[in-house]
């Protein structure tokens, strides 16, 4: 029995020795084991911070895509008819003698 558990920890050791990386190969199991939890939740916590970076500048092209299309149609509109598409369609455009 302590022969069969035995081989099967050289097995264990053998194959995750070999699929890991060259670097995690000069710790000990517990360690290296260790060692990849770690990058694992520092990575967890990259792709949050980078889709949270995404979140945050999309909310901010929206917002200047509002801006845009606010400025644009002070531009191509007069007054009156801003106001009647905003009372039409439920718009927020702004009026160029409001600003």
């Amino acid at each position: 029995m302590k022969e069969l558990i035995l081989k099967l920890n050289h097995f264990i050791f053998k194959s995750y020795y070999s699929r890991i990386d060259q670097h995690f190969r000069q710790y000990t199991f517990f360690k290296s084991v260790d060692i990849l939890r770690q990058n694992y939740q520092h990575d967890k916590i990259l792709i949050r911070n980078a889709e949270n970076n995404f979140r945050s500048a999309l909310k901010e092209l929206d917002s200047i895509r509002a801006e845009l299309s606010n400025m644009r149609m002070q531009q191509i509109a007069n007054p009156g008819t801003i106001s009647q598409l905003n009372k039409m369609f439920g718009t927020d455009f702004t009026d160029s003698k409001d600003n």
